[in-house]
């Protein structure tokens, strides 16, 4: 049995970079489309900040940050986990990979859930 290929990011020329970082804050979706792919969208589990933080570090680590990146939060429905998630969560993004990306945030949203709080 042969060892597995390593990767190494210094390998690549141009040096790779993670320019699109998908992230599930959850599985949970507040309406069923018949059309939907994911599983278990009845599923009301979020994640964690700690785990938004540990992903930045491994982009960090890998050596895989790049000028900018842009964090699309998506599948289930994002807006199901209330603002002050994202709140903590971009703030750890920004202070984990500030200094060296321009982060940008965007959500992947079926709308139906914006209220005020959303639009403030």
């Amino acid at each position: 049995m042969t060892a597995p290929a390593t990767f190494d990011p210094a390998d690549f020329r141009p040096a790779l970079q993670t320019r699109l970082l998908v992230l599930q804050p959850t599985p949970f979706c507040n309406i069923d489309c018949s059309y939907c792919y994911l599983p278990a969208r009845d599923d009301r589990s979020r994640m964690t900040v700690e785990t938004v933080d540990a992903v930045a570090q491994r982009l960090l680590d890998d050596g895989l940050v790049g000028d900018e990146l842009a964090v699309v939060w998506h599948a289930g429905e994002p807006l199901a986990v209330p603002p002050a998630f994202y709140e903590a969560a971009f703030a750890a993004l920004a202070q984990r990979l500030g200094a060296h990306t321009r982060l940008q945030q965007c959500i992947q949203t079926n709308a139906t859930l914006i209220d005020d709080a959303w639009c403030e």
